[in-house]
């Protein structure tokens, strides 16, 4: 995250703002991950 912060040229300070918002997004991209997973196994198992 540093690197990409000062990649766009703003203050590495901002990192305590992205990481309760980054922690949040992880969780639902985690949950959708995992959900695809499922469905994408019952998919197999109904179809073998």
């Amino acid at each position: 995250m540093l690197i990409v912060l000062n990649a766009v040229n703003l203050p590495v300070e901002f990192i305590g703002l992205i990481l309760p918002v980054d922690w949040l997004l992880d969780r639902f991209r985690t949950t959708v991950n995992v959900f695809g997973d499922a469905v994408g196994a019952a998919v197999v198992d109904r179809t073998m």
